[in-house]
Order: structure tokens, then sequence, then C-alpha cells
């Protein structure tokens, strides 16, 4: 018999402050596995947005504004940044907060100057992203409606962080028309190469995103507004770019206002892959410093409003959920199995430990990682990480209740777990120790839901198995996936595997 909500929010929810109130049974919950799904569904809400009234907000680390969305209304796809200044030239509230960690633009201004914060950029494949985010700032910034720029002073561009960035995604709508409030967050940029369909056709970029309709989508509002608040009030700081140097934020619109209660009651019915009956924690993680700039006259800028010890929600949720798994552990992460080269910035160290124990109890913990060789190249061996943490350090039952297998010449950028068919966590948080602690602030939506034949975890995990066997859905497929046997695809031991074949399966074992 499927438990019951309120025990699964007892079990993985642990006592604390989080974003927002505790949000049961009041969302709609919509997982979107890939591009393609995730940004048809943020245009099919873009496209209720008329004018006055409506509020489109977006934080994304990456911000390519050539991204075309297919808008209902609109017989050909229109690129983001035709929409977001058309919808602001008639009266929407539009803005939006652009990644800009100031140490991985290159040359003498950066945070901590030298050698090590242009080598972490190139390592990390970090270096063109702030560079994008400037150049998209500067386009929306200057986009001309009716003689005026509506987006001037509703582009922000955060600077902020010490070591790393804001690697926040999250796009958050409000519909005066439909009363409907929805926010969108996961693995996703606004970036065309991120567009992908399931069975990867058409790009080697594979990730995931959720979206929220209703109470929990407050939260991730809530966010946006501290975002907004933290990043007008950063001190005035210059950018160097293209032989210019200019502010930052030359021109700051104060903070959004407030949002008026949603007037649009959930469905009783929901469309087909969306889930009611839910319970979601929006979870955040915030480093203790907002901003270093060892130029200014005040080397740090401490938070506004966050707490001077940072946040770490997103941990305290996952270790819980860690320690509370019994069947499986389920993870979708780029960060899993680095190469030996970025060891030191990819530590692992908040969790590994956590999930190797749940290994030693007889947990089946399954970690699926990037296959595809681009600037942070894929390791198609054991990192040493990896091997000291599941192999060196423990005993045969936890080498026997660990998997490790990489998809092959696919970008897996989602950040996905699911434990034993009741939990599910997607954001934009990877594994490393730089999410949990916060060097990259980040957000993240945690759920559980009963489901039973219909849990979402289930589903969802069932979902992503069958892309990366890149087999086409059918009922048959899907239940044998979602069966609990289907985990001796990975290992033999751990079930009966399926009776499908699956001759394009892309899924390839790290044994060594």
């Amino acid at each position: 018999m499927a438990p019951m909500l309120e025990d699964l929010e007892s079990k993985y929810f642990p006592p604390g402050p989080f974003l927002g109130t505790p949000h049961s049974a009041d969302t709609m919950v919509t997982p979107h596995v890939d591009g393609d799904a995730f940004f048809a569904a943020i245009a099919r809400v873009l496209d209720t947005c008329e004018g006055p009234g409506d509020r489109i907000y977006i934080c994304s680390w990456f911000l390519d504004p050539d991204i075309v969305l297919p808008l209902p209304s609109e017989a050909e796809p229109v690129d983001l940044g035709a929409i977001l200044a058309d919808k602001a030239g008639k009266g929407a509230d539009v803005r939006v907060i652009g990644a800009a960690a100031r140490f991985a633009i290159p040359g003498p201004w950066t945070n901590i100057g030298g050698a090590l914060p242009s080598l972490l950029a190139y390592l990390t494949a970090v270096e063109d992203a702030p560079l994008a985010c400037i150049r998209a700032a500067r386009r929306l910034r200057a986009a001309v409606r009716d003689n005026e720029t509506p987006l001037q002073g509703r582009v922000l561009l955060d600077w902020g962080g010490f070591s790393d960035s804001r690697h926040e995604k999250s796009t958050t709508i409000y519909s005066a028309k439909t009363g409907e409030l929805h926010a969108f967050l996961g693995g996703m940029d606004y970036a065309p190469h991120r567009q992908s369909d399931e069975l990867h056709a058409t790009s080697w970029w594979h990730d995931a995103g959720v979206q929220l309709q209703g109470g929990a989508a407050a939260a991730v509002l809530g966010n946006f507004r501290t975002r907004w608040e933290e990043t007008v009030t950063l001190p005035a700081a210059r950018y160097a770019l293209d032989g210019s140097r200019e502010l930052f934020n030359p021109v700051r619109e104060p903070s959004p206002p407030s949002l008026p209660p949603s007037t649009a009651p959930l469905p009783t019915s929901v469309p087909q892959g969306a889930y009611l009956g839910s319970s979601i924690r929006v979870g955040r993680s915030y480093d203790k410093v907002r901003a270093t700039n060892p130029w200014l006259d005040a080397p740090t800028t401490p938070w506004n409003s966050l707490p001077a010890e940072g946040v770490r929600e997103i941990l305290a949720v996952l270790t819980n959920a860690f320690d509370k798994a019994v069947d499986y552990i389920y993870i979708e992460d780029q960060t899993l199995n680095p190469g030996a080269g970025i060891g030191v910035y990819s530590q692992h160290d908040a969790l590994f430990g956590r999930i190797a124990a749940a290994c030693g109890r007889g947990v089946k913990v399954l970690f699926i990682t990037e296959g595809y060789s681009d600037a942070y190249a894929a390791n198609l061996a054991l990192s040493g990480e990896i091997y000291r943490y599941f192999f060196l350090e423990n005993d045969k039952n936890v080498m026997d209740h660990f998997a490790l297998y990489y998809v092959k010449d696919t970008k897996v950028h989602s950040k996905v777990v699911i434990v034993d068919d009741e939990f599910v966590a997607v954001g934009s948080a990877n594994m490393w120790d730089r999410s949990m602690y916060g060097a990259e602030s980040e957000l993240n939506a945690a759920i559980v839901h009963p489901g039973g034949t219909t849990s979402l975890a289930a589903d969802l995990r069932a979902r992503l198995w069958r892309g990366h066997l890149r087999v086409p859905p059918s009922a048959d497929v899907d239940a044998q996936l979602r069966d609990h046997q289907a985990f001796g695809l990975f290992k033999p031991a751990w079930g009966s595997g399926v009776t499908f074949d699956c001759p394009d399966s892309a899924l390839r074992e790290v044994r060594g």
C-alpha cells in the first residue's frame, strides 16, 4: 500500500527553515525531460501574458536571447529576446538576472587576480558564460519598442560570489489573464543547444526540469525577489569587454512589486505527465559572502537579507534523503566522475560519504553521468574520488551495491536525485561541494509523492532510463522500466532486467 503524504513529509523533509512555507497538495507538478518539452512548456505559459499585471522573471547562469520558443499564438518560433521586449513593451513587468562572475572574466579586473581564476574558468568551461550574459544584457537593455527601451534597468548582471557564480536557473510567470502562477526550475539555461528531444535525435544535451503551478511556485518567486534585492544593491562595479569598460548595472529598477494572490484553482483533472497530491520544499544554497572585489573600498559585501552563515537547505534535504533510503538511490549529474585535472575543484565530500554508507546498508546506488567530451571533458574511467569512497575504503558490500554509468556522446547536465520511488529532487544543484555549500548558489525542488501505481518518482525514473536506452515510449517498455526488476539492467544481481531489445542504448558502465 502506498504511504500517506504526511508520512513521506515526515520521513524526507527534516525540520528547519526553508524558502516559503511547506507546500502540501497545493501545487501541480510537471517534470520535464530534455529541452524540447521544458522550453515548449515555458512558451505556452508566456503566451498567456498580454500586458499590465503580468510578471515574467528569469534567472539564468547562461543566457542567449537567440533561443527560439514555440509560442502557440505564433506561426513560427520567436526568439526569447523579442518575446521579452514585446511583453515588456505591452506593460508586463519583465525582469532578468544573468550571472556574470568577475573571476571568470579574463583579465586583471577579476576578483582574485592572477592565473588561478582563468585556469578554473577554462577547466570548468564557464569562461564564456559571464561574457554571454553581459552581451545578452546589453542587447535586451537596448531593445526598442514604441520608441522606448522597456527593459532598461530591468536586466541585471549579478557579479557577486567569491570563488564562483550564481548558478540558479529559474523562470517565474504570473498571468493576469489566467490568474495562474507558474515556476520552472532545473538544469536548463536559455541556450539553443539545450533544446533536445528525449531520444536525442536532435542534440547531444540531456537535461531535466520541473514546472510548478500554484503554491510552491510562490517560493521560487520569493527567491527571485531575494536575488533582485541582493543584486540591485551590489556596489557599483565595472567589467572590461570588447575594448570598453562599463558598469555592470548602470540603471537599476527597484524590487518587483508584490504579487496579488493567485486567483486560479488547481485543475480537477491534470494533463498527462502532471501530478497532484505531492508535497514540495523549495531549497537554496548560498555562500556566506555575497560578493568579493578587492578593487572596491569594501572588498567583501555581506548579504542584505540572507543569513551571514549562508544557506544550505539543499544539503540538509539530500543528506536526510540518503540516510532514509532503503531500496535505491538514483542520481544523474555531470560532476559525479570528474577527471583528475579538476579534482580539487570538484570534491563531493559533503555527500559521497552518506551515499557510500547507504551502499553499506544494502541500498542500490546508481550514478549516471556524462559521456560527451567538451571543454569539461567526460571522464570514462573511475575517478580517484569514486574509487576512494566506493571501493578502496569500503567492504565488498559497498562495491556490490554501487554502479556508475555514462551516457555515450551525451552531455548529462541534469541534476536529478530519486530515492525509493518516493522522493525526487530536481534543480540547478550539482552533487559537488561547491553547490552544497553555496559557492555556486543553487535552487532545487524536493518533491515527495505517494502515487502508488502512478508515482511521480517511478514514472520519472522510467522516463529517464528510456531516454538513455534510446527506446521509444510504449506501455510495455514503461511498465517494465518502472518495475524494480529493471535494475538488473545495471547489475545482474539487482534484478532480472527487461525483455525488450535496446540495441541503440547509450549507457556504458565505467569499470576502471
